[in-house]
This record gives structure tokens, sequence and C-alpha cells, in this order.
């Protein structure tokens, strides 16, 4: 379970080991941290060959998720490579070349550019020459929950003090 510590990211892997270390399910094979912006894996590759995992679980991003998998495959392992939504971008293709097209599940929420209701919002960033990433509607409703909440609550003036009450 290779996983960069230390960060929500890194923290997804623990969620997906804990319920294993609880029994009922299958063991965890190999627990191993590495470090965002390494890009070459010869002995934790060579610990999974050894392990003989039937799937690898990243909770990484993208750079690092593609050259392991690549390197993986490069070796011989055929594990499953599965990852979160962290790995979801062209990029992690471009690095795994290949290898990311062979036995890997990777999850993520649907993507909203897809829904009609978002159509109108895609086309004018379209029209503008941008390609608007999976990601930014989430964190586009954020931030309009996040103010919708604000005026709701009504603050007592829309000064930094009034808005310190609420929080």
């Amino acid at each position: 379970l290779p996983a960069p510590g230390g960060d929500e990211v890194g923290q997804l892997a623990q969620a997906f080991r804990a319920p294993r270390e609880t029994g009922g399910v299958p063991r965890v094979a190999l627990h191993q941290e590495i470090s965002q912006g390494e890009t070459a894996f010869p002995g934790l590759v060579a610990r999974l060959a050894e392990a003989r995992p039937d799937a690898v679980y990243f909770g990484g991003i993208f750079r690092e998720a593609g050259l392991l998998l690549r390197q993986m495959r490069q070796a011989g392992l055929q594990a499953a490579f599965l990852g979160g939504d962290a790995i979801l971008d062209p990029e992690f293709g471009s690095r795994a070349g290949d290898a990311a097209l062979s036995q890997g599940y990777l999850t993520g929420p649907p993507d909203p550019r897809r829904l009609a209701a978002a159509a109108p919002l895609v086309e004018r960033f379209r029209a503008r020459g941008e390609d608007l990433d999976w990601r930014a509607l989430y964190t586009f409703d954020a931030v309009g929950a996040y103010l919708w909440a604000l005026r709701a609550a009504s603050p007592p003036s829309a000064d930094r003090e009034g808005l310190d009450t609420l929080l």
C-alpha cells in the first residue's frame, strides 16, 4: 500500500488500510510511504514483487502514481492498481504510458461537466478557449454553498468583524 504520508491524500491510504486490520478481509501485504517528488521506485517495486499482492492501493497523486505503475509493469508486476481521484489527471496517463491501460481501478466522483445543468458554464469557458477542470465545478459549488450559508446566517455586518462572529 504505497502512499505519501502526512497529508490528506496519504490519509486516504490509511482509511483503505484500517478495515483490513480489523479482520475478515484480505491481509495487507505491504505498507510503504513515499514522498511527493520521487521518480524512481526500485526498492518499493522489489518489495511489491516479493509480496506478490493481488492489488496495490495508491493513496497519492497522479505524478508518482503514473511513474510507480509504469515501473511495476516494467518489472512484470500485474497486480491491479487502485487509487482515488487525486490520480484522475491526464498526466497520470502520460507518466504511466501503456501501463495506464492495464488493470487500473481509479475512483472518484462523477465528472460534473457531463451534467446538463453544468452545460452553460462549461460552454462559457470553452468559448473563451479554456478547459474547465472537473474539480473546478465542485469547488464552484462549495464556494456557492459557503456564500449561501453566510447570507442565510445574516451577519451583523459585511465587514470582517461581522463575518468573524459567524465563524
